[in-house]
């Protein structure tokens, strides 16, 4: 719901502050705190699991999150 929200162009944002109106703060504020209580390693498996092509620095992050996993 966000994503379609911001990429809409259903309102100018400038139109939030000009009404004092925090909604769109709050739930940028939100979505960036739900965004940082997911554990990166979470968010890498996530993306190999995607089928994306696994490069050297994913290999790498993986290990260091994750040092018993095994990268192939």
């Amino acid at each position: 719901m966000l994503k379609a929200a911001l990429s809409g162009n259903y309102v100018s944002f400038g139109v939030f502050r000009l009404y004092g109106d925090d909604a769109l703060d709050n739930s940028l504020n939100t979505f960036v705190k739900l965004l940082l209580s997911i554990p990166q390693s979470d968010l890498l498996v996530r993306l190999l699991l995607r089928g994306r092509s696994e490069s050297r620095h994913t290999r790498e992050a993986l290990i260091k999150t994750e040092p018993n996993r095994q990268c192939e």
